[in-house]
């Protein structure tokens, strides 16, 4: 059976040129028990409707199968990449899924409440709610990484995560502090405490750069070595949610506006008005990638906006159909597509969901 999006127009910003984009939706809710831990199971392929990005209508394909196979009703709290693979987060558990076969091979009930993963030597580094585990590239828990002595807070949010070569970085919620961790053992190397609770990290040049959320919004950069602060407490209006560095700058995203920070003296260099586009609710923003043509945004309601930072403007927007709720989501980049983790929707069942968007010609 075919399902249908709403279509949603919008115009080009000048000549900028990338092929369509499809989005991947799944279709049947399974039992994780169904998923062995390793081999590639009958789960079925993720498949995706077609995206135009001349004006951001949608073409649907044939229905997919359930990507992560769930404990139906349970929602897919993140999604990252390692080994070459999508890992998503889901219920207890992580599930693979190989974005070359389009299918999920399998499902480890090891770990619970992670919102993001990436890989830094032999393992998958994934968040947990006050630090971060490492993972073999079949799931395997292998390697914990200490959570902080210092004062706990109720944050109420995961760690977050970034990689750097050999050196996994955590942003951790509940103590407030970051950890700069070796990847062959998990032992943390340096940590430094930063005022407000880290939302997320980026990574540019010597620096680390964290985006706080409460209980005051600000972004601040870091040295890689000394864990030294390099700029001060830049406040920022309305919510943050995500922070890129792309184009030789870095771009923070808000719920109000788009600030541009210098990556070379760590200043604000511009501020760029939210507006909610034409046919679109709450501008919401959940979670943002750099790459294919853009700097790509995911919003509370699972729609997805790429901004032109060249432009400083949104040139295009469509509707997945779905809606990312109060929850966490995350946006990645692999095998030339954008992979995101849903609650579900009118177009999607309520449980794990994956939502794939690719280039195609």
């Amino acid at each position: 059976m075919k399902r249908s999006l709403p279509i949603v127009t919008a115009a080009l910003g000048a000549a900028l040129l990338i092929p369509s984009i499809a989005s991947a939706q799944a279709g049947t809710c399974n039992n994780p028990a169904n998923l062995p831990t390793s081999g590639v199971t009958s789960d079925g392929a993720i498949n995706w409707l077609a995206i135009s990005a001349t004006n951001g209508s949608t073409t649907p394909t044939s229905n997919g199968a359930q990507p992560s196979g769930d404990y139906c009703g349970v929602s897919t709290t993140g999604v990252g990449t390692g080994f070459g693979y999508v890992w998503a987060m889901s219920g207890n558990g992580l599930v693979r899924i190989d974005p070359n076969s389009n299918e999920t091979i399998g499902y480890t009930a090891t770990v619970s409440n992670a919102q993001s993963a990436a890989q830094a030597g032999n393992y998958l580094w994934v968040s947990t709610p006050d630090r971060a585990t490492g993972f073999t590239s079949t799931g395997v828990s292998k390697v914990k990484v200490a959570a902080p002595t210092s004062k706990k807070y109720a944050s109420g949010l995961s760690s977050v995560i970034k990689v750097s070569g050999s050196t996994v970085w955590v942003g951790n919620a509940d103590y407030r502090v970051v950890q700069k961790v070796s990847s062959s053992n998990g032992k943390v190397t340096m940590s430094f405490p930063v005022s407000n609770t880290p939302r997320n990290l980026a990574l540019a040049g010597s620096a680390i750069w964290v985006l706080s959320n409460s209980p005051n919004y600000a972004v601040r950069a870091y040295n890689t070595s000394s864990g030294k602060a390099l700029s001060g407490s830049a406040a920022l209006a309305g919510a943050p949610f995500g922070l890129v560095a792309s184009g030789g700058a870095m771009w923070i995203f808000t719920q109000k506006y788009i600030y541009k920070f210098s990556t070379s003296n760590y200043k604000q260099l511009a501020r760029y008005a939210q507006a909610i586009p034409p046919g679109f609710t709450i501008f919401n923003g959940r979670a943002v990638a750099a790459g294919l043509g853009g700097i790509w945004m995911l919003s509370q309601q699972c729609q997805l906006y790429r901004f032109d930072t060249a432009s400083h403007s949104v040139n295009l927007k469509t509707s997945t159909g779905a809606s990312c709720g109060n929850g966490s989501s995350a946006l990645v980049l692999a095998s030339g597509s954008l992979f995101s983790n849903l609650q579900g929707g009118s177009a999607f069942p309520a449980g794990h969901t994956v939502v794939r968007s690719t280039p195609v010609s």
